[in-house]
């Protein structure tokens, strides 16, 4: 695989795509995304963690046009336990050099300008330390197309977030590399909200901003790790969560009401009700 060299090269920012068993989807999706990004002298590198080592990744990089920003494909032997998308997130972001890291999975696209408002959102906002972007949502299912929508809204505060009366996703996220918690592989439903508490724990709440900004496209299918999951699966992840996190100030204040949203998944759970159909 190639690597692409910027000499002396700092990127500014550093993008991670965990990908498995996906190539069609990978090459369908997220490379086309990644090569339209409108970036002018933006300093930027894309890791592409290829985990289970797949040989057709590095194929279809090197078969792309050579675009001007680097990318580093990195290899990983499927994990035996855990979540494999956290241990390759934990892969790319001991490997990323720039000074602020984001994540985009193989099945989601950026808009062209994506690098370069991050970057100039983040520029005017020294105090960040972390930050997302809205993003255009579809929830898919079997046979039906969903109905698009925005998420987080314009209005979204950080206890929307930790509360979950918004949808906190990685897809789009942003956080400074120096000082980054690790991602949590006992998770897997809800290894986004576990790390973004992580980031909010380590840095405060005061140290999140949400760009106004409609900035990606992520379409969420009946086939992914959430689609295939059961309410009795978020009851379960969630609970523990809670009950790791116990007492802490961030997540104190909302405590009850993420109990009843477990209670809630337990009944649907019990009337064998599927969260995706």
């Amino acid at each position: 695989m190639r690597l692409l060299r910027l000499a002396p090269f700092t990127p500014k920012l550093s993008l991670i795509t965990a990908t498995y068993q996906r190539p069609k989807i990978f090459q369908t999706q997220v490379l086309p995304s990644v090569q339209a990004q409108k970036t002018g002298s933006c300093n930027w590198e894309w890791l592409v963690i290829n985990d289970g080592d797949d040989p057709t990744i590095p194929r279809l990089l090197e078969a792309a046009p050579h675009p001007p920003f680097p990318i580093r494909h990195i290899s990983l032997k499927h994990p035996t336990a855990g979540f494999g998308l956290c241990h390759a997130r934990n892969l790319g972001l001991a490997a990323a050099r720039g000074e602020w890291v984001a994540y985009l999975d193989d099945d989601n696209q950026l808009a062209p300008d994506y690098i370069c408002q991050v970057l100039d959102f983040l520029q005017h906002r020294p105090q960040l330390q972390c930050a997302m972007v809205q993003q255009r949502r579809r929830r898919d299912r079997a046979e039906t197309r969903g109905k698009s929508f925005i998420s987080p809204q314009t209005h979204c505060t950080v206890a929307d977030l930790i509360s979950q009366h918004e949808l906190f996703d990685s897809n789009g996220f942003i956080h400074r590399r120096t000082g980054a918690p690790a991602w949590n592989p006992n998770y897997r439903i809800f290894c986004d909200y576990d790390y973004f508490l992580s980031c909010l724990i380590q840095w405060g709440e005061s140290s999140f901003g949400l760009c106004h900004q409609v900035l990606l496209d992520y379409v969420q299918s009946p086939n992914g790790e959430i689609g295939r999951s059961r309410y009795g699966d978020w009851a379960i992840e969630l609970h523990m969560l809670l009950q790791l996190r116990e007492q802490h100030s961030l997540v104190e204040p909302h405590r009850v009401k993420l109990q009843k949203q477990v209670q809630q998944w337990q009944r649907k759970e019990d009337h064998s009700i599927a969260a995706f159909s």
